[in-house]
């Protein structure tokens, strides 16, 4: 992913896009993902990053919250899934896990840059995304979050017309709208 936004910023002309400032997006292990390329980008200096949007994200290996071990009996991801998905991604590393393969790591949080996030409450991650939506504005970042009751790992693109599903949807783009006029 990192090799991608270089791409990118290497091929920007021809892409027809910005290459002063970027917009990182993704949801579920992308969003995992998207805050790990972030604080890559953040730490090296790289890239500017407008703003990151990791929803529903996969970010915490450890998978030592309560959600984390609870979501047994919820749809499409639970914490079985959860286990097997983070020790697949994991196979290959030896030794300590780094920040960039499980973002919930980073010991500095204040260089990172606008957050859009969201999660439901039956989901695995439900935890681990609201202490890294807290950990951002302990350190002063502008964060945009919601929690919605009910929702399991998916519901806002299986419901994406209705209830939780559109108001997360809404949530989602509205704040990028926001952010886009905010920070571009």
């Amino acid at each position: 992913c990192y090799d991608t936004l270089a791409w990118m910023k290497s091929n920007a002309e021809e892409l027809n896009i910005r290459d002063d400032k970027f917009i990182v997006a993704g949801i579920s292990a992308g969003g995992g993902l998207t805050a790990a390329v972030t604080l890559k980008a953040c730490d090296t200096g790289d890239f500017d990053i407008a703003f990151q949007l990791p929803a529903c994200p996969m970010i915490d290996h450890r998978q030592s919250t309560d959600s984390a071990k609870e979501m047994t009996n919820v749809p499409t991801w639970n914490a079985q899934s959860n286990k097997l998905g983070w020790s697949t991604y994991l196979q290959n590393i030896q030794g300590k896990v780094p920040a960039y393969a499980s973002p919930s790591l980073a010991e500095k949080y204040s260089h990172l840059p606008p957050t859009i996030t969201y999660i439901g409450s039956t989901e695995p991650f439900r935890d681990e995304t609201i202490a890294y939506v807290e950990e951002l504005k302990k350190a002063g970042v502008p964060v945009k979050f919601e929690l919605f009751k009910g929702g399991y790992h998916g519901f806002e693109v299986f419901g994406k017309d209705i209830g939780i599903g559109k108001l997360a949807n809404d949530h989602y783009f509205n704040s990028f709208g926001e952010y886009y006029d905010t920070y571009l």
